[in-house]
C-alpha cells in the first residue's frame, strides 16, 4: 500500500493501474486504504466472523410463544433483534417458518370435524374468485353433492344468489341448514326472505374462521384444482363458466374415501334424504330459539348472541343423531357446528 502510494505521488500513474500491477483489484485497494484510515486492520481472514454465542433452545421456545398466523408470526422483528448478534436474519426466519408450520399442523390436526348424517340436512354456500370469474358454490354437506355453481364475471349482488339459490330449492327441496359466511351478499335480505319463507335455519360462521365452513372451503379447493388441469381449453368466459359446470359434475361422480367409496351422487339421491314439514322446521326453530336465548341470558346477553345460536343448534342436531362430532384418527369429542 505505500509503495503504490509513493509511486503514484511520484510519478502520478492513477491508482487502478497500479493496484491491477500490484496483483490485486481497484475496489480491494480502495477497500484495504478505507480500512487504514479507520484504524482498522486491512486484510482479514475471509468466512464467518465470530460471534457472540446464544442459547438455541432458549430461541426455539421464545419463537414457539410467538402469536403465529397462517402466514404471518407477530413479535419477530423484536425478537430477532434482541438476538441478532448470534444468528443471520435467514436463519431466523427458517426457525419461525418452521415453528409457524408445526403450530398450524397442531391447531388443525386438533380440530373437531362434523359429520353430517343424511343428505339435504344442510347445505353450504361460499363464493371464490378464479381467473377473473366469480364463482357461487353450493354443496350438501352430507354427500358432498355439488349443485350447478353460479358463475359470472362480476361480483354477484344479493339478488343473483338470491334467484341462483331459489331455483336450486325448488327444484331440490329445501334443507333444514343453510350454512354460509358473513359476507354481503351471502346475508342479503332477499336471501334471508326465501330462508325464512320456507323456514330454513341459517348458521353464520364466526369472524374470521373459514375453518368452521370446512367443508365448503375444500370443494373450492377441489373446483380449482379441476379447473387448474383443464383452464387452457376456455378461451372465453362462456366456456370457463361451461367448464366449472362440468367441474360440479364430474366430482359429484368421483368416488370418494369419506363415502366408502361411494360418490357424491348415488349418495344425494339416496332413499334417506331429509324432509321436514312445516311444522317440524318451526319445532326445530323454536327449540333452538329457546335455548339460545337462554345461553345469550347467561352471559348478560339482552339479543341472542351468534355464538349461543351455534351451540344451541348444534345442540338439536345431537340430540336427533343427525350428525358426529369426531377429531381425525381419535375419539369423538364436542365442537361447534
Amino acid at each position: 500500500m505505500e509503495r503504490i502510494e509513493a509511486v503514484k505521488s511520484r510519478y502520478g500513474v492513477d491508482q487502478t493501474t497500479l493496484a491491477t500491477v500490484a496483483g490485486m483489484s481497484a475496489s480491494s485497494y480502495k477497500r484495504y486504504k478505507r480500512r487504514i484510515r479507520c484504524g482498522d486492520v486491512p486484510v482479514k481472514r475471509p468466512g464467518v466472523k465470530k460471534v457472540a454465542p446464544i442459547d438455541l433452545q432458549e430461541l426455539e421456545q421464545q419463537i414457539k410463544d410467538l402469536d403465529h398466523g397462517k402466514r404471518r408470526s407477530a413479535g419477530t422483528g423484536r425478537l430477532y433483534q434482541a438476538n441478532s448478534h448470534g444468528i443471520s436474519r435467514r436463519e431466523f426466519n427458517a426457525m419461525v417458518r418452521q415453528a409457524r408450520s408445526a403450530y398450524n399442523r397442531e391447531s388443525t390436526s386438533a380440530l373437531c370435524r362434523v359429520r353430517w348424517l343424511r343428505p339435504d340436512l344442510a347445505w353450504a354456500l361460499d363464493g371464490m374468485q378464479y381467473i377473473g370469474c366469480h364463482v357461487q358454490n353450493l354443496q350438501d354437506l352430507c354427500s358432498h353433492y355439488k349443485f350447478a355453481p353460479l358463475t359470472t364475471a362480476h361480483m354477484p349482488c344479493g339478488e343473483e344468489i338470491a334467484g341462483h339459490l331459489e331455483r336450486h330449492l325448488t327444484r331440490f327441496g329445501p334443507p333444514l341448514f343453510f350454512k354460509r359466511d358473513n359476507a354481503g351478499n351471502l346475508n342479503h335480505l332477499a336471501i334471508n326472505a326465501i330462508l325464512e319463507e320456507l323456514m330454513i335455519i341459517p348458521l353464520n360462521s364466526p369472524g374470521y374462521s373459514a375453518s368452521y365452513n370446512g367443508a365448503i372451503e375444500h370443494s373450492q379447493g377441489e373446483l380449482k384444482c379441476w379447473i387448474g388441469k383443464w383452464k387452457s381449453l376456455a378461451k372465453t368466459n362462456r366456456e370457463l363458466f361451461l367448464l366449472l359446470e362440468n367441474a360440479a359434475h364430474a366430482l359429484n361422480h368421483h368416488p370418494r374415501r369419506s363415502l366408502s367409496g361411494g360418490n357424491a351422487c348415488r349418495t344425494y339421491f339416496a332413499s334417506n334424504r331429509a324432509r321436514y314439514n312445516k311444522r317440524q322446521r318451526r319445532q326445530a326453530w323454536e327449540w333452538i330459539t329457546d335455548l339460545a336465548v337462554d345461553i345469550s341470558a347467561k352471559f348478560s346477553k339482552r339479543t341472542i348472541d351468534p355464538a349461543a345460536w351455534r351451540i344451541a343448534a348444534r345442540k338439536w342436531l345431537e340430540r336427533h343423531s343427525l350428525i358426529i362430532i369426531q377429531k381425525p384418527k381419535l375419539r369423538y369429542c364436542s365442537a361447534s357446528l
